[in-house]
């Protein structure tokens, strides 16, 4: 065989995994395979399937001309129920952590500080999500398109980088957190590729729009200001809390 022939053959295999339907044995326990050679199929069994979700990825915020943002780290995890074959509820929880900057025309009354980082602002953020999700192919499919929408409540603590803060000496007027609250709408789609019957792993973009939002809950810009003495943190609150956002996950499934 020449060297062509094998990578085309090996290609050939990868996607037979991938994209074969009912008749891949490698993914069908005794039970299906039993059906299929009656010409049934577990799809029609409309039961309750229950699953697990842990995922890991990054979250970044869209839409703000005034600010920079980088991102440390994001995770998070979701549960759910497939309610009528392919369609499922989901809940989930994501956290992730962002560095960020406001263009130096804009930080206002800060002292100047020695080795102090790029981003001088990290946030922290905990996002709660409502949802249905679809599967455009069923589970006799090994790779499975997936979309899904719904809403969701987003909390995040605003405050200068713990390395700004050192070098401010945390006094009062820098220390304390600017808290922002936002309702979400959210739609996602991704790949799901199904290891076993019950296992599978996936990667999942998703987009959050901002529905109504307010920073350190309810308290008007002025009262803000007033509060921390530091409009430098409620700018750049205030970029935030009309801003849309995405987030890209990869994790993996277990259901029973």
């Amino acid at each position: 065989m020449t060297t062509s022939g094998f990578r085309l053959g090996w290609w050939g295999c990868v996607l037979l995994f991938c994209l074969g339907p009912r008749g891949v044995v490698a993914l069908e326990d005794p039970q299906v395979s039993t059906l299929h050679a009656q010409g049934l199929s577990l799809i029609e069994d409309d039961s309750p399937r229950f699953f697990v979700s842990p995922r890991f990825g990054m979250a970044r915020i869209l839409g703000a001309n005034t600010l920079n943002s980088e991102v440390d780290y994001g995770f998070g995890i979701s549960a759910g129920i497939e309610v009528w074959r392919n369609i499922a509820l989901e809940f989930a929880y994501q956290r992730a952590q962002l560095n960020m900057g406001l263009p130096f025309n804009a930080l206002n009354s800060l002292p100047v500080v020695t080795n102090a980082p790029g981003n001088v602002f990290q946030m922290g953020q905990n996002q709660f999500f409502m949802g249905a999700k679809v599967h455009l192919l069923d589970r006799s499919y090994r790779l499975r398109p997936v979309v899904g929408a719904g809403a969701g409540f987003s909390r995040s603590e605003l405050n200068y980088h713990p390395m700004m803060l050192s070098a401010l000496g945390q006094p009062s007027v820098y220390d304390r957190d600017v808290r922002i609250d936002q309702w979400l709408g959210y739609a996602s789609g991704g790949l799901e590729l199904q290891i076993s019957p019950h296992f599978s792993i996936f990667g999942v973009f998703q987009y959050n729009g901002v529905l109504s939002g307010k920073v350190n809950a309810g308290q008007s810009v002025d009262a803000q200001i007033a509060a921390n003495a530091d409009p430098n943190k409620t700018t750049l609150a205030n970029g935030i809390l009309r801003a849309a956002s995405y987030a890209v996950n990869f994790g993996v499934t277990l259901s029973f």
